[in-house]
């Protein structure tokens, strides 16, 4: 058992660079453990012997009767058994590799026919060009033509937006997802749609409702737990933006979404009926919207909108999704209960969808989990291509740790999207510009102004994730040394 255990604590802990070594090391581990059981076999039975009765006695001239040794059949068992663990451990290793090997032959021919369905997507006005880079790592980049800019191009759904408009101020930010999604609003080398929910406008927002900076759309109507309901939308643009960079602002109204504040962007627990409402009604409008855009690349940010694209597939069948992955710890999902019965079929009267297709796209061993349906996507209609994590050490971070992430062969991680001439640059030497800015703190917060005292900064939220328990833990030790 102490070699089994062994054996597939090794499988499962250790990348296949450290197999051969792995496999010595059970090997010798095999054979001294063999040597040592056939050992005490031999010595049982060299050394066990039974005594006859004493007719027995009698009949062989008062020598007593051999009968023989036993037969050791536990240790016989074991000896036979013994070998079974690395030879387990081989052929999963060997089929591991070859089934790695044709995820990666397949993930280069789904991305060449992904790359023939959005040429063929392409308007005489407005062709699409996809790029490869050689070894394939990563989805295509779609690059748009400068043409027509409602034909073939991006959609990003986002709960956090910025927009700093004529008429139209507002500035709702959690963190670093927020900043990623203004840089995106003004460096988007193509024309982009960015899908946002207002928030209640309070606080120094404003969305200009009754300006001529908003265009009112068509309304959606949508159905959402046995009751329907219209999002009115509206339609904002960046004004000045040379041809072939379109940036449209897509702004959603409903009470669901405008209960929220900016400081409650985003709403829980997911246990509460009235937040998987919120985010079945914020899904299914996004995916209205991609079947109304005919976008051909839907830019999905973590789990809050990965619903969105199975509502949209039937009528625009050429989608494809680039999921990337900002924060994977929370994914929408539901820990607690496991989706069966009749909770299933309060699962698909909310998200106005099939009970089968909740069950295949948003549980997840047995529990909810809306980011499983942009996974699935990714998996069943893009061969495994298009999905990133905003860091190299962060996307190896998640394939390690998140189990519905292991189907994917790899996954790529981002550069670091700040732009270099919008990098601070110093004016004044380093450890001046630190004093002042010190003295200024501590005069903020009312602390003793002493250029001496030592004051310990973290950014971040208060959350398990950001290394907060550490923190409190270590406290006092910062204090006292």
């Amino acid at each position: 058992f102490g070699l089994s255990g062994c054996t597939f604590s090794r499988l499962l802990g250790k990348s296949a660079m450290h197999l051969p070594v792995d496999v010595a090391y059970q090997a010798l581990h095999l054979v001294a453990s063999f040597a040592s059981s056939a050992a005490t076999a031999l010595q049982t039975m060299a050394g066990q012997h039974v005594v006859g009765t004493e007719s027995d006695m009698n009949a062989n001239f008062g020598e007593p009767a051999f009968v023989g040794p036993p037969t050791p059949k536990m240790s016989t068992v074991l000896c036979v058994l013994w070998p079974l663990p690395p030879l387990i451990f081989w052929a999963v290793d060997h089929y591991s590799r070859l089934r790695r090997r044709r995820v990666e032959d397949s993930g280069r021919a789904a991305t060449a026919s992904f790359a023939a369905e959005l040429t063929d997507a392409a308007t005489p006005q407005s062709a699409d060009v996809i790029h490869g880079n050689g070894g394939g790592d990563g989805l295509a980049i779609v690059e748009r033509s400068r043409g027509e800019a409602r034909n073939s191009r991006v959609l990003l759904a986002s709960l956090e937006h910025h927009l700093d408009l004529p008429s139209v101020q507002a500035k709702v930010i959690a963190g670093g997802l927020g900043k990623v999604i203004s840089l995106i609003a003004q460096h988007h080398p193509g024309d982009i749609t960015m899908v946002h929910p207002m928030v209640k406008e309070e606080g120094g927002i404003d969305y200009g409702r009754n300006s001529s900076s908003l265009q009112r759309e068509p309304e959606l109507t949508l159905w959402v737990d046995g009751r329907l309901h219209t999002v009115v939308v509206y339609r904002a643009q960046i004004p000045d933006r040379e041809a072939g960079r379109r940036v449209d602002f897509l702004l959603l109204s409903h009470d669901l979404f405008e209960n929220r504040t900016r400081k409650s962007i985003y709403p829980n627990p997911m246990t509460r009926r009235e937040v998987l409402r919120f985010y079945s009604l914020w899904n299914q409008a996004v995916g209205a919207l991609l079947v109304r855009e005919q976008s051909t690349v839907y830019h999905c940010p973590d789990f809050h909108a990965a619903v969105a694209p199975w509502y949209a597939v039937e009528q625009n069948p050429r989608l494809c999704i680039l999921l990337v992955l900002h924060n994977a710890e929370y994914q929408g999902s539901i820990s607690t209960d496991m989706i069966q019965k009749e909770k299933l079929d309060v699962m698909s009267s909310i998200w106005n969808l099939p009970p089968e297709v909740v069950q295949r796209h948003l549980v997840n061993d047995g529990r909810f989990n809306m980011l499983k349906a942009a996974v699935n996507y990714v998996l069943e209609r893009q061969g495994r291509r298009g999905i990133c994590a905003v860091s190299a050490d962060y996307a190896a971070e998640c394939h390690l740790a998140y189990s519905l992430l292991w189907p994917f062969p790899q996954i790529n991680g981002l550069d670091n999207p700040m732009l270099e001439d919008e990098r601070p640059t110093l004016t004044i030497d380093l450890a001046q510009r630190k004093a002042m800015e010190k003295e200024a703190v501590q005069r903020k917060l009312g602390l003793d102004v002493d250029p001496e005292a030592r004051i310990f900064v973290s950014l971040g939220r208060l959350v398990r994730q950001k290394g907060v328990d550490l923190l409190a833990d270590i406290a006092p030790w910062l204090l006292s040394t």
